[in-house]
């Protein structure tokens, strides 16, 4: 995996890290509902092949799941709120109070 550089921070996962968790990706994929789209695939090889549905759908649904306990708390959240932030913001249509929220979640 040379396009992962480790650092010393904290939110910053190992390589195995990223093995671990696309092998729970792929264990999981058959049981993956088509209605979200293609079987999903790891993000440990050719992610950046991936398309918008994609990312979306790592966005939105896996990674809050797969990065639980895998960062510590406060980034964990922080990752969270950006998420939801980002599913917000690309909505079809926001209010202004969905804007207060988002501008909140990225504080």
């Amino acid at each position: 995996m040379k396009n992962f550089e480790q650092t010393g921070d904290l939110y910053c996962l190992s390589p195995q890290v990223w093995v671990d968790i696309s092998e729970d990706m792929a264990q999981g994929a058959n049981g993956f509902p088509v209605a979200f789209g293609d079987k999903i695939r790891r993000t440990d090889k050719n992610y950046y092949k991936n398309r918008a549905y994609e990312w979306k759908i790592w966005n939105d649904i896996l990674m809050p799941i797969l990065m639980h306990d895998r960062l510590p708390t406060y980034h964990y959240h922080n990752l969270t709120g950006g998420a939801e932030a980002m599913a917000i913001a690309c909505s079809t249509c926001v209010s202004l109070v969905e804007v207060d929220k988002v501008q909140k979640l990225l504080e």
